[in-house]
């Protein structure tokens, strides 16, 4: 594979965040993220030549909470 190309891709990422506070008055902030949206496979390369698959759709949920 010396000499080859990875060929380009494009993926779509989302995410979203909402902010409320507590009855006490202390921030809560909850983040949902979506990575590889329509599930595209690709192959990435690092600067080293190593390739890699994709990876998959993934769900992120969080949460951040002070008390």
């Amino acid at each position: 594979m010396i000499g080859s190309e990875v060929p380009s891709w494009a993926r779509l990422d989302l995410g979203a965040r909402y902010m409320f506070l507590q009855p006490n008055g202390k921030p809560v902030t909850i983040r949902a993220n979506v990575t590889n949206v329509l599930n595209s496979g690709y192959w990435d390369a690092n600067s080293f030549g190593q390739l890699t698959l994709s990876d998959p759709r993934v769900f992120w949920l969080s949460a951040t909470i002070d008390f």
